[in-house]
């Protein structure tokens, strides 16, 4: 309905900040929608949190897993 549509660009307004505004489009989209998630209940709470700490501790592995194969190659008297 109208309201409906004005409340989303009333929420998008108050989303996209000025410190947000260089931000590409699929991250504002992606934004939002997390959000509305979260609003209405949909995302346990922490869930992101969790996420992104995995993920983070995953990249730190394959970084540890590279530089100990290069320190293994390049070991030289």
């Amino acid at each position: 309905t109208t309201v409906n549509v004005g409340r989303t660009f009333n929420f998008g307004r108050d989303y996209v900040t000025s410190r947000r505004h260089n931000l590409h489009a699929k991250s504002v989209s992606r934004g939002m929608a997390l959000s509305f998630y979260s609003k209405n209940g949909m995302i346990e709470p922490l869930a992101l949190h969790l996420f992104m700490a995995k993920r983070q501790n995953e990249l730190k592995m394959r970084v540890k897993e590279r530089s100990k194969n290069v320190q293994d190659v390049v070991t030289v008297e």
